[in-house]
């Protein structure tokens, strides 16, 4: 029951709900237990109920775009795992449009997002399968999907591999990493011990194709569209965390710009954005000159001490892969004999010169120029 005011409301009415169609060949298992979905269009203005829609089923994910819902869930059973898709439009009655079941489940942890991305009327996902097989335990598929023009579906218009092109996503026993599609570009990290750069041609949505690959030490998990010349990775190399480079101006020939462990002295570090991109911060400052701030937390090599630190970086020349040049004024850092509460989400705000890091429930600040000079905001 929903309430405005002592208003019982019905925001919601039995036609604008719906069940899965047991007779459908998409239609899994009868679930255990019975769960409702809703989706509720609110005037922010005038707080009135504009729009719903009710599923009858468990989702474990929403994409949306300025056109479209989609809902995932995965369905998960002994030795295989598979990813229902649902569509919706975002007009009114919010129309349903169809839906697909497919072979893989959509892991990427907090990122895993970056897993789906629609285009031109269709919509691009990479799915992973876990294989009964020692020699090679991972499979990772592309799929195009396209609304069907007959019946309420979403037709594969695309697959990669396919017979035609057979070649696997990553090499045997790599699991997927980084993903990022881009415009007509879909970018994929594998790793098992080196790190495979993929960039995939998805110019035609019913003939994706591997354009080129890059091999690599260490790997990124999260992937940052620079400019339409350069992609930034962040992820691990030998237990640090660290940022590369990469010039994917020709799409066929991936090169590295260089790669940075952020800290060497941690034993062991990591950075949150890895997994959730709202701890890292872009501010196209200018043209010319781009802004970063990267959290960055782990274990001090002489002391053992758990410090966790907001690295700032300026990026100059973003559109020229040989003119590109990285610098730092430093980073903030705060350590356990700080006495702050160290655990928590993370997020941070550039705002012209001034920088201010969230750590939790604590808040630190300091100007651009000197992160050293950080203080705990009262």
């Amino acid at each position: 029951m929903i309430e405005r005011d002592g208003e019982v409301l019905t925001p919601v009415t039995y036609d604008q709900c719906y069940a899965i169609n047991p007779e459908d060949d998409a239609a899994p298992e009868a679930r255990g237990n019975p769960i409702l979905t809703l989706v509720l269009q609110i005037d922010p203005d005038s707080a009135e109920v504009i729009d719903a829609l009710c599923l009858l089923e468990s989702i474990d994910g929403v994409y949306l775009t300025t056109t479209s819902l989609y809902f995932t869930a995965g369905l998960y059973e002994i030795g295989e795992s598979e990813t229902l898709i649902h569509q919706f439009q975002l007009e009114d009655g919010l129309p349903y449009v169809g839906s697909s079941r497919l072979l893989g489940g959509l892991f990427l942890g907090g990122n895993r997002d970056y897993r789906l991305n629609a285009k031109d009327g269709t919509l691009r996902t990479v799915l992973t399968r876990w294989m009964d097989d020692v020699d090679d335990r991972i499979d990772h598929t592309l799929y195009v999907l396209e609304p069907a023009s007959d019946k309420p579906a979403l037709n594969i218009v695309g697959q990669l591999p396919n017979d035609q092109r057979p070649d696997e996503l990553g090499k045997p026993n790599e699991d997927l990493y980084g993903v990022r599609f881009i415009g007509d570009r879909g970018y994929l990290v594998t790793f098992e011990r080196t790190d495979p750069l993929y960039v995939v041609d998805l110019t035609d949505a019913s003939d994706p194709k591997i354009a080129g690959a890059l091999e690599i030490p260490g790997f990124s998990n999260f992937l940052h569209p620079v400019s339409e010349s350069v992609l930034m990775g962040i992820g691990q190399i030998d237990s640090l965390a660290k940022i590369e480079f990469f010039d994917v101006a020709d799409l066929t020939a991936p090169l590295s710009l260089g790669a940075i462990a952020l800290d060497n002295t941690m034993d062991y570090s990591y950075s949150p954005a890895e997994w959730n991109r709202k701890s890292f911060t872009y501010w196209r400052r200018a043209e010319d000159q781009h802004r970063m701030a990267i959290p960055v937390e782990g274990y001090l090599k002489d002391s053992w001490q758990w410090v966790s630190r907001l690295y700032l970086f300026e990026i100059n020349n973003p559109a020229a892969p040989n003119a590109l040049t990285l610098s730092t004024p430093g980073y903030l850092t705060v350590t356990e004999e700080d006495g702050l509460m160290l655990w928590g989400e993370q997020r941070s705000i550039l705002d012209e010169d001034a920088v201010f890091w969230v750590i939790g429930q604590e808040v630190i600040t300091s100007l651009w120029g000197n992160p050293t000079k950080a203080v705990r905001a009262e």
